[in-house]
């Protein structure tokens, strides 16, 4: 019994060696599965790591490209600002230098435009003296060749214009009476008074030029009052455009009215219009000849 137990005790004790070994040896490998374990996450972290500070590199570099170029960008900003500064201080330096006055400048420019304007004050004045010379030496030949001609001319032209004012408010009359009536009824009376009107228009164009032409006018001193007409239906023509043939006038157009209204009141007149039958005196305008004042 003894000697079996003795041997199962070995046996025992030989299992239990190996046991132990295999403990031991799987004790071993897992220590070192532990420290593969561990190296293999030491180098997953250092590849992070490597990762993770190449990125930051390239970010890095980037971002200083970027500010490289922002650098150069700003440098060259800055000559260029330092570049029109300069130039600008340049330019008011010039123009200070030039503006720069003195009072010996002052005294030289005023004393330049004072002279100037009084030189061109004494052209002008030079000027006007000349042609005051030249008028005077003009008007001289004519006062002394004739001192009343002059006169006479200017006296006959108003007297020719108040006549042209009396035959234009006469041919005014005229019209409005010719605007009441019919114009068939005045006709003849019209054409009576417009040659009566062109006959003394002529009369005195004629008149006129006569007493231009004549080599001493201080003996024609007619006016217009002192004025006479050859025709002799002109006793009662007046000044103010009335006249005794206006009152026949007038009768005839109310004998007329009175003989229309009574024989048809409800009659449509038709519109007035006015007949040239004879060229108006005033139309034409004298045919004098025009003085000459040299």
């Amino acid at each position: 019994m003894s000697a079996v137990q003795a041997k199962q005790a070995r046996r025992l004790d030989d299992i239990q060696d190996k046991l132990d070994r295999v403990e031991t040896t799987l004790t071993l490998k897992l220590e070192r599965a532990q420290l593969a374990a561990e190296r293999l996450e030491h180098r997953l972290h250092m590849l992070q790591t490597n990762v993770q500070v190449n990125g930051a590199y390239a970010d890095t570099w980037h971002r200083g490209l970027v500010l490289e170029a922002l650098m150069r960008d700003g440098l060259s900003l800055v000559n260029v600002t330092r570049r029109e500064l300069a130039d600008g201080l340049r330019a008011l330096g010039r123009r200070q230098r030039d503006a720069r006055l003195t009072s010996g400048g002052l005294e030289a420019s005023f004393a330049r435009q004072l002279s100037d304007n009084t030189d061109k004050i004494n052209l002008k004045m030079q000027e006007v003296i000349d042609m005051q010379k030249r008028l005077v030496d003009s008007c001289q030949p004519v006062q002394q060749d004739d001192p009343n001609k002059v006169a006479n001319a200017l006296e006959k032209l108003v007297e020719l214009q108040t006549i042209k004012a009396n035959v234009r408010e006469h041919d005014t009359t005229v019209m409005k009476v010719l605007n009441t009536a019919r114009p068939p009824q005045l006709t003849e009376k019209f054409v009576d008074l417009t040659n009566r009107a062109d006959a003394a228009l002529q009369q005195l164009e004629r008149k006129i030029s006569e007493e231009m032409d004549m080599p001493s006018p201080a003996a024609d001193k007619d006016s217009y009052e002192d004025f006479e007409y050859d025709i002799e239906d002109d006793a009662g023509y007046s000044e103010d455009g009335e006249s005794d043939m206006m009152a026949e006038d007038k009768q005839i157009l109310d004998k007329a009215s009175e003989r229309d209204s009574t024989s048809s009141e409800s009659t449509t007149t038709r519109p007035t219009h006015r007949r040239h039958l004879h060229k108006h005196p005033y139309d034409r305008g004298p045919t004098w000849r025009k003085p000459s004042l040299e």
